[in-house]
């Protein structure tokens, strides 16, 4: 009795490791499926097999009769570990039901065709055998030819002995395929080796007692299941100890290496921060800007690239703005949770940006007017506090300050130079350390670059701040100003100066300051109407900004003259001087680090869904299928977009979901259609603004609350945080 009673305690315990394992990493997948499926259904078989055998005074006649007398060598304990252990297996089912328990589970677990086919065969069996006994009569003695009762609760606990078969030999074969245990509740196994020796110690003693040994093949159910039990436990221990012994690899960050060859950077287009900002004593041509320095379709000298273990799968992110840090925590929300419990690998997530900080740069354009009204300390965040909120599972989070060079597609590694934060960022010159990081997946979020450090990340965030800041001082001084650029951040930035030298009540005639916006359109704000455009160039005339149409800047003297003025050339070949010059136009996407085979004639990443390349993937995927497979463009960079916060709203959760199906933990793809609908919000100044959302125009008190008061500073958390997406 003893003996029954600690095996059926160590049994019937071993069932609760696996559902705590489930709730506490919020997910099932560390289980297969057939398994609860086969075992709900052996031990409600088992559970009729002792109690009939127990509490059934037929059965135990008929049992007697042919066992001379004797009666089951089954015990109470047999019968309560059958019932607990039906609950605890309903419970682990419920399991495989996200929503129920609030898993965050992506892709849905279903047992096996096989294991449904097996299972509904032997609830037939068993329908079968109840039947013909009913129809045939439950005579009390073997002799007859009739079947007795007693068959059909052998045929109970058959079932039980081959569908505890069946649920093991999956579970064995899922081993073999993963060569890890990771994941299985291996206590439960310890425990049910324990509780397997007992019962068939408890099955000897009993027969010993009686005097019978006959009641060891006669309690067939019992003497099935310890043996079965026994050698599973004794296999899954020996795959867990000797064949797939695991080796305690962590992630690993890769290790630098040797230098480049030395490299000309600075007048390359792009890369993420690279453009100097325009001093005093620069002189260049904006309508042919060359470049020059290393071909980039050329792969560099290899950096040397120690060996990773192979269970390491790094997911490479290359850039930190608002798409990069989209990506990032969608994954961290929405993908790693599920990735994790299948611990055949680990997961390394690399974010790859110049500057070690997350800008608002919604704000600049009143930023380069006054830091005071729009302080460093309410627009930069380190980006490292975003992901404070993930606890254990930010240690998969590697933040590497440096600048991506060049990705070869064919070994799916990325090469990137380390920057200094300290200086500034590396100097134009210097090669810097250069790392080789393998990627299992790749994300393409490195933005666009404009023309000047004040309204775009330059490399590190001290370098913009040193850009506002002296925008700032340069302003107050200023007796006059060119902006170049009729888009939104254009006309953004000189209704910021021209509320801020001029005042809201101001005129061409009485503007202290002169201010002219020269835009490259016949009109200001090409996405919006016609009727917005006019009311844009009223509100600007209001605040003392003259705006000349239809002419680009071509060139650019600083410094031209005695005065120490500015002086722009239009492509009328006009000229004309200011105190400061801002330019808001050529926003040009960093992408100088990639082959050329993935870009547009712009210079924009073409994704599957318009590089005309025949992919067997569905438009708008935002997969980069000539880069192989897994990877990805997300943000302006792409050229599925025309850019903008509330499309990357859009496209995010659509690249997340098909990254996780291509990580195998979603099953449906899904698209993006990037919205060309007339939807913009510009605000001209603190007090007046224009804009429309789906093509219908929105009054100007409604721009100043939702975006011009302050920029949409309630909004950063959306992104900085990944606040935007809690929901996948």
């Amino acid at each position: 009795m003893l003996m029954g009673w600690i095996y059926f305690l160590l049994w019937s315990i071993s069932f609760y490791p696996q559902v705590w394992k489930n709730f506490k990493q919020k997910s099932t997948q560390g289980l297969s499926p057939d398994f609860p499926v086969a075992n709900t259904l052996g031990l409600t078989c088992y559970t009729v097999y002792a109690s009939a055998l127990l509490y059934s005074p037929i059965i135990q006649a008929q049992y007697a009769d042919r066992h001379h007398g004797h009666k089951p060598a089954v015990q109470s304990n047999d019968f309560v570990y059958g019932a607990h252990a039906v609950c605890i297996e309903i419970i682990v089912l419920s399991q495989f039901l996200p929503r129920l328990w609030r898993f965050k589970e992506d892709a849905w677990q279903r047992p096996s065709w096989s294991m449904l086919a097996i299972c509904t065969g032997c609830v037939a069996y068993l329908s079968g055998n109840i039947l013909w006994t009913a129809l045939g009569g439950h005579p009390a003695s073997p002799t007859q030819h009739h079947r007795a009762w007693l068959d059909v609760v052998y045929a109970f606990g058959n079932i039980k002995v081959l569908v505890t078969i069946v649920k093991y030999a999956p579970q064995v074969r899922y081993f073999y395929k993963r060569k890890s245990t990771r994941g299985f509740a291996m206590s439960a196994v310890y425990m049910d080796l324990g509780g397997s020796i007992l019962s068939l110690a408890q099955l000897v003693v009993d027969s010993k007692v009686d005097n019978d040994w006959s009641g060891i093949t006669g309690n067939s159910a019992k003497l099935g299941l310890g043996n079965v039990g026994l050698l599973f436990s004794v296999i899954y221990l020996w795959q867990h100890h000797v064949l797939y012994r695991e080796p305690g690899v962590k992630a690993q960050t890769v290790e630098m290496s040797s230098a480049l060859a030395e490299e000309d950077l600075a007048t390359r287009d792009s890369s993420a921060s690279n453009q100097p900002v325009a001093t005093a004593s620069e002189s260049q041509n904006i309508a042919a800007a060359p470049t020059s320095g290393q071909d980039f379709d050329q792969p560099p000298s290899p950096a040397q690239t120690p060996a990773v273990p192979t269970n390491v799968r790094n997911i490479v992110i290359l850039g930190a703005g608002f798409a990069g840090l989209s990506a990032a925590h969608y994954f961290m929300r929405h993908i790693y949770p599920s990735l994790k419990s299948d611990q055949s690998f680990s997961y390394r997530l690399v974010l790859i940006d110049q500057s070690t900080h997350f800008w608002w740069h919604i704000s600049a354009p009143r930023a380069l007017v006054s830091t005071k009204l729009m302080q460093h300390d309410k627009v930069f965040f380190p980006l490292a506090d975003g992901f404070k909120q993930y606890g254990s599972d930010k240690d998969i989070l590697d933040i590497k300050q440096a600048q991506p060079t060049f990705i070869d597609l064919e070994s799916r590694k990325v090469n990137i130079k380390d920057m200094n934060e300290d200086t500034g960022g590396a100097e134009a010159n210097d090669p810097g350390l250069v790392e080789s990081i393998p990627y299992h997946a790749l994300i393409i979020a490195t933005g666009t670059t404009t023309p000047t450090a004040a309204t775009s990340l330059h490399g590190t965030h001290t370098e913009t701040q040193r850009a506002l800041e002296d925008m700032n001082k340069r302003l107050a001084r200023a007796s006059s100003v060119i902006i170049a650029g009729g888009g939104p951040i254009g006309v953004e930035t000189a209704g910021e100066v021209g509320e801020a030298l001029n005042g809201n009540n101001s005129s061409l005639k009485k503007a202290k300051v002169r201010i002219t916006l020269i835009a490259g359109s016949t009109k200001l704000l090409p996405v919006l109407s016609e009727k917005l455009s006019k009311k844009a160039a009223k509100y600007l005339e209001k605040v003392g900004v003259e705006v000349k149409y239809g002419e680009k800047v071509t060139k650019v003297d600083f410094d031209a003259n005695e005065e120490g003025k500015t002086t722009v050339t239009l492509s009328n070949s006009e000229t004309i001087s200011a105190d400061v010059y801002i330019p808001a136009i050529g926003a040009k996407p960093n992408t100088s680090y990639l082959p050329a085979e993935l870009k547009d004639e712009r210079g924009y990443v073409k994704s599957a869904s318009n590089d005309g390349s025949g992919s067997s993937h569905s438009p708008d995927t935002l997969r980069v299928d000539q880069a192989g497979e897994r990877v990805y463009v997300l943000g302006d960079v792409g050229a599925y977009t025309r850019g903008g916060v509330l499309d990357l709203y859009k496209a995010t959760p659509v690249l997340g979901n098909n990254l996780a199906m291509d990580l195998g933990v979603r099953k449906t793809e899904k698209q993006h259609r990037s919205d060309e609908s007339e939807t913009q919000l510009v605000p001209v100044g603190s007090k007046n603004g224009v804009g429309a959302f789906k093509g219908l125009g929105m009054p100007g008190i409604a721009v100043r609350q939702v975006k011009g008061k302050d920029f949409m500073l309630g909004y950063i958390k959306k992104v900085f945080a990944g606040e935007q997406y809690k929901k996948p």
